[in-house]
């Protein structure tokens, strides 16, 4: 049976016992296109059907698998692409002074304070200008160590690591990856309310010096983004899975205001060895301004936790101080 229509002003003829809306647009050469919602400053693609095409027959909204009718009337409207909207708020200023990765402890000097226009979405920086320069940073003089946590949080490890923490009022830094923290916020938020610094691991954990320039942009920005959501505030420093960085890397993360964070003590934790002789590895290699990587995700971290409390007494033991890889929790303005 042949069915006559019309579709966005083509008469088609369709040949078909039980003919709908698609057979009539395949029979005009025509393709529904929905509009994309684009990132405000790289122009990456965000959602590829944000605004999704509408299709008609005889005035009435349908899908695509509506019944044809004879001498139907089809119109398609397509979607209409469109930049997302951007945030405009101030945010720390990073100090000036800084190696590009901070493998050691250091201390700000005074707080400065930025403007930054980000993408509402993709949290990509648009424009940022300084209202009120920072002091220079300079290397922590003290007899400091930093201990810092990847991968979470986790539910079964990251509720023991802070409970460790809180018995000997110390603080430190937890390097979240978005997939975790998007599970588990409300953990997010008690290492922040507890005092502990937030650090940007990525979205999804990949090694970025593997991905396209795009991917690496997604991955360190949708995250910051996901952090600001969950907390209300700026992440303070971004770390690199595997310490995995690049120029490109880099120069993201800065561009968000974020520091990029190293170490330079590495049990090897994540090999998950007995906790004595973890323990016995962060000993043997601490010295003043040492940033140790460990793990409260990612995995099991029996031995992590095992050894942790007896690590912590014989630090301060030795007359170190534990810190949070300073500044701690960022001011609000």
């Amino acid at each position: 049976m042949a069915t006559v229509a019309r579709v966005d002003g083509i008469d088609v003829t369709v040949v078909s016992d039980s003919p709908v809306v698609a057979d009539g647009l395949r029979a005009a050469d025509i393709v529904p296109r929905d509009g994309a919602l684009v990132a405000a400053a790289s122009g990456r693609v965000l959602d590829a059907h944000a605004d999704r095409a509408t299709i008609s027959l005889d005035g009435e909204p349908v899908g695509s698998h509506a019944r044809l009718r004879r001498r139907g009337q089809v119109l398609v409207q397509n979607g209409a692409a469109r930049v997302e909207p951007v945030d405009v708020r101030t945010q720390a200023a990073l100090p000036t002074g800084l190696p590009d990765v901070e493998n050691s402890v250091w201390q700000p000097g005074t707080p400065g304070l930025d403007e930054i226009i980000t993408g509402h979405r993709s949290g990509e920086v648009v424009s940022r200008r300084t209202l009120i320069p920072a002091g220079p940073a300079m290397p922590n003089p003290g007899r400091v160590i930093a201990l810092t946590f990847d991968d979470g949080p986790s539910p079964d490890w990251t509720p023991l690591v802070l409970e460790i923490l809180r018995r000997f009022a110390i603080k430190a830094t937890f390097c979240t990856v978005g997939y975790n923290q998007r599970r588990h916020p409300e953990l997010v938020r008690e290492e922040l309310a507890e005092g502990n610094t937030l650090c940007n691991h990525t979205s999804h954990h990949p090694m970025l010096d593997r991905l396209p320039p795009e991917q690496v942009t997604a991955e360190i920005t949708d995250n910051a983004a996901d952090l600001r959501a969950i907390t209300g505030q700026d992440a303070q420093f971004f770390r690199a899975p595997g310490g995995r960085l690049t120029p490109q890397v880099i120069d993201v993360a800065h561009r968000i205001g974020e520091r990029v964070l190293g170490w330079n003590v590495d049990p090897k934790d994540y090999l998950r060895p007995p906790p004595e002789v973890l323990r016995d590895r962060i000993l043997g290699a601490a010295k003043p301004g040492a940033v140790v990587i460990l793990h409260d995700g990612g995995g099991v971290r029996a031995s992590t936790v095992a050894m942790l409390p007896e690590l912590l007494l014989r630090l301060i033991a030795a007359g170190y101080a534990i810190v949070p890889t300073v500044p701690g929790p960022p001011p609000m303005f």
